[in-house]
């Protein structure tokens, strides 16, 4: 008679097919919006909580590059490339992450930036302090919680396996079979990601859409504002834009010397632009 009813390939045909279900189960938790209770009474968002609540840590470091673009603290070349101006380290904590960052190698594309300064603690303090707030939620216990329905399947596949042992049967494809969960395991626990509360939905919604916000938001204005909602896509100032994100042609790949040449042509199609547009884009962006 076979154990539980089941030959061994009856068994690993249920246990496919459970594991898909689990995995299909796991996904639909990680979409849920877990609810976290927000206290009253909090200080608005500062710009850096809001870029992160709209695009992650990757919007927090493109707000920080427009801000020190702004300030003349980051000169932006053409081919995306980011030049630091001067060696005097910035006030603000995420600021001054960034500035180290592209400071650390003179010139960095604007794609190592977002990496490098995206790891450093102080981009890291705001996902914890929107936590804090209950807008986000990262522990590990939740991402605990969302693949339980895989954590029940490998449970079954154990008993299987001890029972099969104990009974001399052969257990080989079984155990490749509960490698394989595990390497699922794995993979949805190595570094479980951000998710955002209900509150913190709420108040995503409401920075992009006016609306009813569980928490206050800050002004969103000058030249950062747009950037925190949009992204660098959304920098006010056409000349940083387009030197940020026009890519080298092919064979070029944005050396120092491709760099500067590339800036003078800016800087000459800036000469006859209007005074406006040539002391913004110029001046503060890839001037020099």
């Amino acid at each position: 008679m076979e154990p539980w009813g089941l030959s061994g390939p009856a068994f690993l045909g249920v246990y496919a097919g459970s594991l898909v279900v689990a995995l299909v189960l796991t996904a639909l938790l990680r979409r849920r919006k877990p609810w976290r209770r927000v206290r009253a009474g909090q200080q608005p968002l500062s710009l850096w909580e809001t870029a992160y609540l709209t695009g992650g840590p990757e919007r927090v470091v493109d707000s920080a590059i427009a801000s020190l673009i702004r300030q003349e603290r980051l000169r932006a070349r053409s081919y995306g490339l980011l030049q630091p101006i001067g060696d005097a380290l910035p006030a603000d904590p995420v600021e001054r992450a960034v500035f180290e960052a592209v400071s650390a190698a003179q010139r960095l594309s604007l794609t190592k930036t977002r990496k490098e300064a995206g790891r450093r603690r102080a981009v890291r303090a705001v996902e914890a302090s929107l936590a804090r707030r209950g807008l986000l939620v990262r522990s590990r216990l939740d991402a605990l919680f969302t693949a339980s329905p895989v954590f029940a399947v490998a449970a079954v596949g154990v008993a299987r396996l001890v029972n099969g042992i104990r009974l001399h049967r052969p257990v080989g494809l079984l155990v490749v079979f509960l490698l394989v969960t595990g390497a699922v395991l794995f993979f949805l626990l190595r570094r479980p990601s951000p998710r955002h509360t209900r509150a913190g939905l709420k108040a995503r919604q409401a920075a992009l859409r006016p609306g009813p916000t569980p928490v206050p938001l800050p002004a969103l204005a000058g030249a950062v504002g747009p950037v925190v909602l949009g992204g660098l896509a959304a920098y006010p100032d056409t000349v940083i834009k387009t030197a940020l994100f026009h890519l080298p042609p092919t064979g070029i790949g944005g050396s120092s010397s491709s760099g500067s040449s590339s800036c003078g042509s800016s800087s000459s199609s800036c000469s006859s632009s209007s005074g406006s547009s040539c002391g913004s884009g110029c001046g503060g962006g890839c001037g020099g």
